[in-house]
């Protein structure tokens, strides 16, 4: 079997990547070595069976991208903090486990969709509003907190993260106007070390929105358990759709809001953004030899 590889050399749970190479090596034929980002495309190269992403969260999109436009498998090695795609599949944590499971010859795929937004792929959520003030924070934190850092992110966002205006079109119609805290886009829905959107399924092949409207700042403990157990969908004055197309206009003091886009914070142009749904590709999940 032959693999070519997607790593992130900078992903800490993955250890050494020469002695990661060398332990993949043992178990199977690796005929390339990429690094993330353009480095994905160029890995679905003819002759490859499968491909193989070793990273966090921030690492999955653009190879999952490449695994979508090749029509190849792709495997998954969690090497992040969070590691939340690979949780919503239920994935090893363990590396040595999910490489066992990356290179097994006869394995179960699922059929996975993830989204675009402005053209840049995602595998969990992309947000506009407090949650990317809540990322920023919890990358400064996370060599010292680990996974609690998201909680300690969350927080600050809290305190002195601001609304966003913003105008949703569902499936070519507009849907919603106002200020929000949050608004969220869920492909799997996990992030955060467990948060997440109850409604979104990495199997279900549309993207849900979850519309946070900015209140009193007062509700936002509310908000933030609703993500913690995935329920917010359920909660008084939060809306949410299924579509396959979202346009999101974002806006904070006349400037386009950032994102948080599986992690990493992006800046967009003016104007609107588009979201559209990605794949499906077949992810590799442990599961008897099958489909």
């Amino acid at each position: 079997m032959r693999i070519a590889v997607i790593l992130n050399e900078r992903s800490g749970s993955l250890g050494d990547p020469e002695e990661f190479l060398r332990a993949l090596g043992e178990r199977t034929e690796i005929v390339s070595v990429h690094a993330p980002g353009e480095g994905a495309a160029a890995a679905a190269t003819p002759g490859i069976d499968r491909l193989l992403v070793a990273g966090g969260d921030g690492t999955l999109g653009d190879a999952f991208a490449a695994a979508a436009s090749a029509g190849l498998p792709l495997a998954v090695v969690p090497g992040g903090t969070a590691n939340d795609f690979a949780r919503a599949l239920g994935l090893p944590d363990d590396r040595d486990a999910a490489i066992a499971l990356a290179t097994e010859p006869q394995v179960t795929t699922q059929p996975t969709w993830g989204g675009t937004v402005g053209g840049r792929p995602f595998v969990n959520v992309a947000s506009v509003g407090l949650a990317v003030d809540a990322a920023e924070r919890a990358e400064e934190l996370k060599s010292k907190l680990g996974p609690a850092a998201y909680a300690a992110g969350a927080l600050h966002a809290g305190l002195v993260g601001r609304a966003v205006r913003t105008i949703l079109t569902v499936d070519g119609e507009e849907t919603a106007r106002g200020s929000v805290y949050q608004l969220l886009v869920g492909a799997s829905g996990r992030f955060g070390g467990g948060s997440g959107l109850g409604e979104a399924d990495p199997a279900h092949p549309q993207l849900v929105a979850a519309w946070v409207p900015a209140t009193s700042r007062l509700e936002l403990p509310l908000r933030a358990a609703g993500l913690r157990r995935r329920t917010i969908e359920q909660q008084p004055g939060v809306e949410w759709w299924r579509a396959d197309r979202l346009t999101v206009e974002a806006t904070v003091h006349h400037h386009p809001a950032p994102w948080n886009i599986d992690g990493e914070r992006w800046h967009p142009p003016v104007g609107p953004v588009e979201l559209e749904r990605l794949g499906p590709v077949d992810v590799i999940v442990p599961g008897a030899a099958g489909h």
